[in-house]
């Protein structure tokens, strides 16, 4: 049965949020998760396991070699596995979408009926203090961000009607047939390729964890990324995330979905520990 909304993503070596990840966008809404497993070492097909015997065919897991990792991977959701939703969110696993208000994402996107896709605005958040991975949720751990006026926070990401995409431009802008708009139903014009000249997060957001604890973001530098080759240093720049994921202001959004996250998670643990 095809979902009202799927998540698809690159990943690699994600195991330490994965699940919370999962269970996270589950109950906001998203039915289908394809996730393009890029060269993992870790236990992400284990936890994606789990996940699935609770929740039957929720995750494909592609196992994904290639590089650029997460270019061709959006390349082949577009041609490939439009079967899978009918909007179709490009995410990251520090990144978590959800309502403002609204819990649910599928009684949002009935606003957005006359758009090819809408392009949704990062709020980035940074280590709140933490040195060391703390312990619990990432969402419960980190509550410090940037200032709502952050230039990095003009960024979009896309949940686009993917029968009506042909491509991308980068990986935050889709090409569609009647276009993106932005959560006030604003056009977002092509040349502006997923960067406005401003933000808005009052109706959908995506909390975007940058750096996690110091000695996450030292991990992530290390890791090198899904969309590139192995050349971390090349490509990562430790200053430049501590740059992008400030400690400016206290935003709880999205603690009203902790408990929920919490139960979640253990009725998955649970399901697995009975096989």
């Amino acid at each position: 049965m095809r979902a009202k909304i799927a998540i698809c993503s690159a990943m690699k070596n994600e195991e330490e949020y994965l699940l919370e990840w999962l269970c996270f966008h589950r109950l906001v809404g998203v039915g289908k998760f394809v996730i393009y497993n890029n060269q993992s070492t870790d236990d992400t097909p284990e936890i994606v396991r789990m996940f699935n015997h609770r929740f039957p065919g929720a995750v494909q897991l592609i196992d994904w070699p290639r590089q650029p990792g997460q270019w061709l991977a959006f390349k082949d959701m577009i041609a490939n596995r439009k079967h899978v939703a009918e909007w179709v969110a490009f995410l990251d696993a520090d990144e978590f979408l959800f309502g403002t208000e609204e819990d649910d994402l599928r009684n949002i996107l009935p606003l957005y009926q006359d758009c090819s896709a809408v392009g949704v605005h990062w709020l980035n958040f940074g280590s709140s203090g933490h040195e060391t991975t703390p312990l619990g949720l990432c969402i419960e751990a980190f509550t410090q961000r940037s200032s709502d006026d952050f230039r990095a926070h003009n960024h979009i990401k896309s949940i686009v009607r993917i029968d009506e995409i042909d491509g991308f431009q980068t990986v935050h802008y889709f090409n569609g047939l009647r276009g993106t708009v932005d959560v006030a139903g604003t056009l977002i014009p092509p040349e502006t390729r997923g960067k406005c000249s401003s933000s808005r997060h009052d109706v959908m957001r995506i909390n975007h964890y940058v750096t996690k604890s110091e000695e996450q973001l030292r991990i992530k530098i290390a890791r090198g990324q899904p969309r590139l080759d192995d050349a971390p240093d090349k490509f990562r720049d430790i200053d430049k995330y501590r740059r992008n994921g400030r400690n400016d202001v206290e935003d709880v959004t999205i603690a009203r979905f902790i408990p929920r996250v919490k139960s979640m998670m253990n009725e998955v643990l649970a399901a697995s520990s009975s096989i």
